[in-house]
């Protein structure tokens, strides 16, 4: 075989492979900040409900409960342990009442 045969199949190897290589770091490179973005908006949706149930509330677990009832997506909430768990930021509770927030 000729020197150039070789030379131009061992180049349109290396092309295609840095090729497909580029396209899958681009691909992942949009999923991982797609996913970053979907993130930082769940958190800050959370830090805006806390605020709004913190303000409005002693402070208690019967209070806060009875709060979170009031948005959609807490109705299926489990509240008898002593965590509420919003998509990132945990609410931990010490004999009825408000001890630590807490962030995943």
């Amino acid at each position: 075989m000729n020197k150039w045969k070789v030379a131009f199949w061992f180049s349109l190897t290396l092309l295609m492979f840095l090729v497909l290589s580029l396209v899958y770091l681009l691909i992942d490179q949009g999923l991982t900040l797609t996913y970053r973005e979907v993130i930082h908006t769940e958190t800050q949706q959370d830090l805006e409900q806390l605020i709004l149930i913190i303000n409005s509330t002693d402070l208690t677990k019967k209070r806060i409960e009875s709060e979170l009832l009031n948005f959609d997506q807490f109705e299926v909430i489990d509240f008898e342990s002593d965590t509420i768990s919003f998509n990132h930021i945990y609410l931990i509770f010490q004999k009825d009442s408000l001890k630590i927030v807490r962030r995943e």
